[in-house]
C-alpha cells in the first residue's frame, strides 16, 4: 500500500502562473489530477493573489472551473 502528490510551480512572467498537481494512492479510490493556468491580481491586497481556468480529474470525474491561489 502506498500513496504519492506532487505539485509543479512555474512563473513564465512576473503576472502569470502554470500550476499541476496530482495525488495517487493504491489504499484510496479518491485519486485526482489538476492543471491551471493563473494571473496575479489584486496586488494590494495579501501580496496578490492568482485567479484563472482550471481543469481537474477526482475520482473519475471532471471539472472545469475558476481557481484563486496564493503565496502568503
Amino acid at each position: 500500500m502506498s500513496s504519492v502528490a506532487f505539485e509543479l510551480w512555474y512563473e513564465p512572467s512576473p503576472s502569470s502562473m502554470v500550476v499541476a498537481d496530482t495525488s495517487l494512492s493504491s489504499i484510496a479510490t479518491s485519486n485526482s489530477a489538476r492543471v491551471a493556468y493563473d494571473w496575479r491580481v489584486f496586488e494590494g491586497v495579501l501580496r496578490g493573489a492568482y485567479l484563472g481556468p482550471v481543469i481537474e480529474i477526482f475520482s473519475g470525474r471532471r471539472h472545469v472551473g475558476t481557481c484563486v491561489s496564493t503565496l502568503t
